[in-house]
């Protein structure tokens, strides 16, 4: 009955009581094009990283902090995916933060930079 008069009134969806939460997930998922990640898969998504890590230059460790310092994470997604696709001695770097910027890990992709910063 109210999904009825909730789709009359110009919904495109219903999530009746009491609300389950994967229900809830998988409809905001599926509405806003997201994939949830969740913490025990942020877990298996470092030790992948199998390269050395070798960081590039102070000038993009500076920039890319920048980009950390203000929460830009669609900027470090892109900057890191960008640069991971180059075949050169950096890739096990940029493929680490770009592992990080996935799960939303800003604090981590600091901690990674400041560290490199010192060398």
């Amino acid at each position: 009955m109210q999904e009825d008069k909730g789709l009359a009134a110009g919904c495109v969806d219903f999530i009746s009581k009491p609300v389950l939460a994967d229900e809830l997930l998988k409809k905001i998922s599926h509405y806003l094009k997201l994939n949830w990640i969740y913490k025990n898969e942020l877990k298996q998504l470092e030790p992948q990283i199998h390269q050395e890590i070798i960081p590039p230059s102070k000038e993009e460790l500076d920039s890319l902090y920048l980009m950390a310092d203000r929460g830009d994470i669609g900027a470090i997604q892109n900057y890191s995916k960008q640069n991971k696709e180059k075949e050169d001695i950096f890739k096990g770097f940029w493929e680490m933060i770009y592992q990080l910027s996935m799960g939303y890990q800003l604090g981590k992709i600091r901690k990674r930079i400041t560290e490199y910063r010192k060398d």
